[in-house]
């Protein structure tokens, strides 16, 4: 259940109850201190806020006060329970802690992808001009995408020939005989970059 969606009434409730589940140790990894200090916390600003309620409902009078009263011991007690979630989030509580509060369990999203590095490059030249060369990419299949490095003769840096989601590559319209240096770094969908892998010549004539 989400408190932000609930009236003033059925949020002083919510957090009543809540500091009755606190109370009864419904939360592990905190100290009995700690639980009664969240729970009389979350109880007195619970009490507040149906009492300012009950005047804004019961007194026409002192509608306005009485509502801007209730909206601020709302962001109160919301605060509080923001707090609470934010603590067992911290401890790593069970989905069953949080449906005992009251609170919707977190939702946990999928784990960015590391990209490992790449090895065993191997390259073969061709008289075409095409240069082949193949490699261990050590990745799940379709996590990452493997960028391509050459380094040409008189370059001191290696720059990006191309991409692949295969484990191959081929380095076509080549000089044959002229050297080329390859290697190969693993890139995941968030920017992540690998190690380069072993670098592998292709010098043939």
């Amino acid at each position: 259940m989400n408190p932000n969606y609930l009236t003033r009434a059925e949020l002083a409730d919510f957090g009543k109850n809540t500091a009755t589940q606190v109370a009864n140790g419904k939360i592990s990894g905190l100290l009995a201190a700690q639980l009664a200090s969240i729970s009389a916390t979350i109880a007195e600003a619970s009490s507040e806020l149906a009492e300012a309620d009950r005047l804004q409902v019961e007194t026409r009078a002192a509608a306005i006060a009485a509502t801007e009263e209730a909206t601020v011991k709302r962001r109160q007690l919301l605060k509080l329970l923001q707090d609470l979630k934010y603590t067992m989030k911290g401890l790593e509580s069970r989905a069953s802690e949080f449906d005992a509060i009251g609170f919707d369990p977190p939702v946990i999203g999928r784990r960015p992808v590391i990209p490992q590095t790449p090895g065993e490059l191997a390259a073969v030249g061709y008289s075409n001009g095409v240069n082949r060369f193949s490699f261990a990419g050590n990745n799940g299949p379709g996590r990452v995408l493997y960028l391509v490095q050459a380094k040409m003769p008189g370059t001191p840096d290696y720059t990006i020939i191309g991409s692949t989601k295969a484990q191959r590559f081929a380095h076509t319209g080549i000089r044959p005989g002229v050297p080329v240096q390859y290697r190969v770094l693993a890139v995941a969908a968030r920017g992540q970059m690998s190690a380069p892998s072993n670098e592998a010549g292709v010098y043939r004539e």
